[in-house]
């Protein structure tokens, strides 16, 4: 389980495609993107901001 975490990335489309690949496993998926964020919950989620996110650094 990861609880609210975040990283800053250079190309956020590339670590996007990345971490789908990664995390599909154990059984996170995107939840919200735009230009500028990205993040991923866990499918059972209620929480719409995802618990891991990626924005643009």
């Amino acid at each position: 389980m990861i609880d609210h975490f975040g990283i800053q990335v250079k190309d956020l489309q590339v670590s996007k495609q990345f971490y789908q690949k990664t995390l599909a496993p154990p059984g996170y998926e995107l939840q919200f993107d735009n230009e500028y964020v990205v993040s991923f919950g866990e499918a059972c989620s209620t929480d719409p901001g995802g618990d891991f996110l990626l924005g643009v650094g």
